[in-house]
């Protein structure tokens, strides 16, 4: 895995290490200074990460080390903290991981990197920037934005944020609670979207997947999904006001505001929709080459 940890100490930093020991497991706890709004950054390969927001200007490190984790590196200096599982360099042993739970200001920008340890944020206000390859990531409370990116992982964030970016290949990905932006991609996993307040942009990616949206959208949406092979689902308000545009190659449109999609050749499969909502001030666009797409009335 890629070291997060790549930046010199400057003078007047702290460094905590925590050796290896013979244990089967190491609890582990350990405090460091931190700005109320600086960076907190960690680094984990196998078990779990959890981080929480508190109202105090440093960072709590608990948990416990694997068998074969050589140390735990933990560095604060002006820049922000900066968290580290280590391993041997020759892991043969297995054990080699941590469960950490870390305590950080609440405004805190946080980065995470792992490769099958969970990801679990919660009771934060700052950016959130999060990766894993086949661990899960989980996000909940008020952060700044979020982007979640795994390879087989799932992503579940739930969350009053302003901006979201998602992405996975074989996972899926749930969003709820979202307003603002939104950006989501899968491979051959399902994106769920369900928003809490009018959605101002919106762009849904999928493969194979299939993409389901409920909620409102702002008067003015910039509002965009396609698929291969999957369905796509909308579920708006009667209310909703936008210029709406669909197209399938060869699956049918179903449309509970009432215009029917057409053909777009008599010798071609293909079909399309067109008509407007309300004012028709916003924009969607939807698309899908073998899949269906319905429009549902909430």
């Amino acid at each position: 895995m890629r070291s997060i940890i790549q930046r010199t100490l400057c003078l007047g930093s702290v460094l905590l290490v925590l050796p290896l020991v013979a244990a089967a497991q190491t609890e582990i706890e350990r405090r460091v200074p931190a700005s109320a709004d600086g960076t907190v950054a960690i680094s984990n390969i196998a078990g779990s990460v959890v981080v929480t927001g508190w109202d105090r200007d440093e960072v709590e490190v608990t948990g416990t080390l694997g068998r074969n984790v050589e140390e735990l590196e933990v560095e604060s200096d002006a820049r922000g903290v900066e968290i580290e599982v280590k391993l041997p360099r020759r892991n043969r042993g297995g054990g080699g991981s941590a469960h950490l739970e870390i305590r950080v200001p609440r405004r805190s920008r946080v980065e995470v990197e792992t490769v099958s340890a969970e990801i679990t944020a919660d009771e934060l206000e700052g950016a959130l920037d999060l990766e894993s390859v086949s661990g899960s990531i989980t996000v909940a409370g008020q952060p700044a934005a979020v982007r979640a990116e795994t390879v087989s992982g799932l992503i579940e964030v739930e969350a009053d944020t302003a901006r979201i970016s998602a992405a996975t290949v074989s996972g899926s990905i749930t969003l709820t609670g979202t307003r603002g932006e939104v950006e989501a991609e899968a491979v051959s996993g399902n994106i769920t979207v369900k928003s809490a307040r009018d959605l101002e942009r919106a762009d849904l990616e999928v493969v194979s997947g299939q993409i389901a949206f409920t909620g409102s959208l702002a008067p003015d949406v910039d509002f965009s999904a396609s698929c291969h092979s999957g369905t796509i689902e909308l579920t708006l308000p009667e209310a909703t006001s936008a210029r709406v545009v669909a197209e399938s190659f060869s699956g049918r449109i179903d449309n509970e505001f009432g215009p029917e999609a057409r053909r777009v050749d008599r010798y071609a499969p293909g079909k399309e929709l067109s008509f407007t909502l309300g004012s028709g001030q916003g924009r969607i666009e939807l698309e899908t080459f073998s899949g269906a797409i319905t429009l549902r009335r909430r």
